[in-house]
């Protein structure tokens, strides 16, 4: 989403932790997040991008507090995934940029829009390749199924929210 001065950002559905006092920090500023139990076992160089990464993830639907925007099909979700990386992409241009790039979050809070600076890093991508996928995100969500996937790997990076300012 682009706000009015121009800032780029994303608006996300959900964001899930598995700390539930950051859950209840970022919920109390406005960010949708939720808990949830994940799994996240990685193959390969602890350097860089894994060569191969299966997820086990499922939300526990006991959010401590109520965002009056959350879509009730957030609650109970499962995810199960493998996922093979591939040759290093460039994300320095194009639609890979733009999913990757250090944008600014958006969040309701006191009846406003608000904007939450966003920075980390850039990722060194991969390429990725889909071997299993279990869900039913897409559906619950009333989305249309991804296709074709579109799949890239990275090694973890540190974000950092900065500030959050009143979007006018």
């Amino acid at each position: 989403m682009v706000d009015r001065a121009g800032t780029e950002g994303v608006w996300f559905l959900g964001l899930w932790a598995t700390s539930r006092a950051f859950v209840a920090a970022t919920r109390a500023a406005g960010v949708p997040y939720h808990p949830a139990r994940a799994v996240v076992h990685a193959r390969g160089d602890r350097a860089g991008p894994p060569s191969a990464v299966r997820y086990r993830f499922r939300s526990d639907g006991r959010g401590p507090l109520h965002v009056p925007y959350e879509h009730p099909g957030l609650r109970d979700l499962t995810l199960r995934a493998e996922v093979r990386a591939h040759e290093e992409v460039d994300a320095s241009s194009g639609l890979v940029r733009w999913l990757t790039a250090r944008w600014s979050a958006y969040g309701a809070r006191a009846g406003r829009l608000w904007r939450f600076p966003v920075v980390h890093e850039p990722w060194t991508l991969r390429r990725g390749t889909l071997d299993a996928l279990d869900t039913d995100v897409l559906d619950r969500l009333g989305l249309p199924p991804a296709d074709p996937e579109l799949v890239h790997v990275a090694a973890p990076v540190h974000a950092r929210f900065a500030v959050p300012r009143p979007v006018r």
